[in-house]
């Protein structure tokens, strides 16, 4: 009989936890700026809340948090429905269609407005994950004003990548 390798999961300690969880916020944030520039509104929204939910997935696993798929979906479409996101990123492809400065101007805001949005949806679960929160005790109300905040410096942290 084969032997079974045994598991060890060692708990991190919060500075590491807080090392990886900016890991992965970024990486997601770089492969949403470069999902941005695909001028097509559907698609790249579509692909924003893929990446942003697989970021939600490892941020779970690194904090011990339960995952399930469809709740996460719905707690990361409330909040880009309720940052006036949605008009933001139709704004950005509309942009695209004006002649001559249209698409030098889509190609220049999509990418720093979807790698902000995946920014800040990392930055407020990483922060809601350390104060002991799960999915389950999520509220998008309360967590506006930071969550519009952090969308700020994620344009900043996006814009400078």
């Amino acid at each position: 009989m084969a032997d079974k390798k045994e598991v060890v999961e060692v708990e991190l300690t919060r500075t590491e936890r807080l090392e990886k969880s900016a890991s992965v916020v970024h990486k997601s944030m770089y492969w949403s700026a470069g999902l941005g520039l695909v001028p097509v509104a559907l698609l790249n929204l579509g692909s924003l809340l893929v990446i942003q939910v697989n970021m939600l997935r490892v941020l779970s696993k690194i904090y011990g948090v339960p995952f399930r798929k469809e709740p996460v979906k719905k707690i990361v479409s409330v909040l880009l429905g309720s940052t006036a996101a949605l008009p933001a990123a139709g704004a950005g492809v509309l942009l695209s269609r004006v002649p001559l400065i249209g698409i030098p101007l889509s190609v220049a805001s999509l990418p720093v407005f979807s790698g902000a949005f995946t920014y800040a949806v990392g930055k407020v679960f990483v922060q809601h994950f350390e104060s002991g929160g799960t999915f389950l005790t999520f509220n998008p109300d309360k967590v506006r004003d930071h969550f519009m905040a952090e969308l700020e410096n994620g344009k900043k942290v996006a814009a400078s990548a």
